[in-house]
């Protein structure tokens, strides 16, 4: 059973206890994954130390009763500690050697695909802004040029919209046995104010009205949510956690995530930089040169334009509509599927044990397709002649198309 397989499974299994309780719980077995992983351990290693799922859900009904078990208030109790446990990686184990280094499970930020695919309004973009000028808590800020903000050893969300004015929402949370609660620090000078979260969990909320020269976000754990926003520059890195970048115009924009979904949509930058470790990149609409890489999760991009595109992932397939007059793609473990309608394009397209599926809309081009011990499959009209059971070559055009497979097969549509 690998990784992925046993935390679905435990996600299932805690279904009916509370949610908060719930989120504790895959929160400490993420840690538990990531420490055995730091030590080399394999997935079977670290399942076998973490004990089956029946005996997971066994201890944790020991410590807690069964989900039902609720205060008055709705919230659940407290677990009560046991005097002996016989596993080593014990239920209450985990929660004492791990409740400094939680991590957390993300799910996607829209529960609906009319959500993932809607382009905001304006009505829109300032609803959480008019959200937060009602709430007491909400504080106002004199507009600075540049916002830094920094989550350290903390499972905070930062949400950063388009609002009229300048400010902030902070909204720490209380959980099991959270050894510290999140508070908040800020520093100001005369071009920059900066946010900064240590331990804890919440939510930190951010309004930003036009005239943002820099933005710099680090976060350690926690979803990332930009919407709406104009910015010169700017950097946004995560560590454990999902990007969410939606209606953002910008010159040079910069995410890094470790473990986590990048999910795009209405972007225009001059240069668009996105780096992913573990974690796939989605992108509805983007406008500007595009760099994509990322080692272990899929590349999808439904429409690009104005600039040029640079795509790698290791092991994960990639899906690409793009008007770049460059493209450059490579792969190692996946598929790879473009479709083009360049006018005159230079387009690089190669993956190790992959099949290449491509599609052009003009002939003016010349183009060479190898496959080492696959196919070349010829579906098009235009005149491209076939050199040996595994090369095609052909065209007259000044566009430069050259694809290559080792171990699959080629498609020309």
């Amino acid at each position: 059973m690998t990784k992925e397989e046993y935390l679905r499974k435990l996600k299932m299994r805690l279904s009916a206890f509370p949610d908060q309780f719930r989120r504790d719980i895959i929160h400490e077995f993420y840690g538990e994954f990531e420490k055995g992983e730091k030590e080399g351990k394999t997935d079977e290693e670290i399942i076998e130390g973490l004990g089956t799922i029946d005996e997971v859900i066994d201890n944790i009904r020991m410590m807690n009763g069964e989900p039902s078990r609720l205060n008055e208030d709705g919230t659940y109790k407290s677990l009560p500690r046991q005097e002996k446990q016989t596993n080593e990686f014990s239920f209450e184990n985990i929660f004492d050697q791990f409740t400094n280094s939680l991590d957390k499970s993300f799910d996607i930020l829209f529960d609906t695909v009319e959500n993932k695919l809607m382009k905001p309004s304006d009505k829109q973009l300032d609803y959480y802004s008019e959200f937060l000028k009602v709430n007491p808590d909400w504080t106002e800020l004199n507009m600075k040029p540049s916002i830094v903000i920094a989550v350290e050893n903390s499972d905070v969300s930062v949400h950063i919209t388009k609002g009229k004015s300048f400010g902030y929402l902070f909204e720490p949370e209380t959980e099991l046995l959270q050894l510290h609660e999140a508070t908040l620090q800020m520093y100001e000078s005369d071009t920059e104010i900066g946010f900064a979260v240590k331990y804890g969990t919440g939510n930190l909320n951010i309004t930003v009205p036009d005239g943002l020269k820099t933005l710099r976000v680090s976060l350690t754990r926690g979803e990332l949510n930009i919407l709406g926003i104009d910015v010169d520059s700017l950097t946004a890195k995560t560590t454990i956690g999902d990007l969410t970048v939606r209606n953002v115009t910008g010159n040079e924009l910069n995410f890094i995530t470790d473990q986590g979904v990048y999910d795009g949509g209405e972007i225009k930058a001059d240069g668009l930089r996105i780096l992913s470790n573990k974690g796939d990149i989605g992108i509805l609409k983007v406008e500007g040169t595009l760099t994509l890489k990322t080692d272990s999760g899929d590349i999808r991009i439904a429409d690009h334009h104005n600039g040029n595109l640079f795509a790698s992932s290791a092991s994960g397939d990639i899906e690409i509509n793009s008007e770049g007059e460059i493209i450059s793609i490579t792969g190692n473990s996946g598929d790879i599927s473009l479709l083009t309608n360049s006018a005159s394009p230079e387009i690089n397209v190669e993956t190790k044990s992959g099949d290449i599926d491509f599609r052009i809309r003009n002939d003016n081009f010349r183009l060479a397709a190898r496959s080492t011990h696959g196919e070349v499959k010829n579906l098009t009209d235009y005149p491209i002649y076939k050199q040996s059971d595994h090369e095609y070559a052909g065209g007259t055009g000044t566009g430069k198309i050259m694809l290559i497979t080792k171990s699959g097969d080629i498609t020309l549509r």
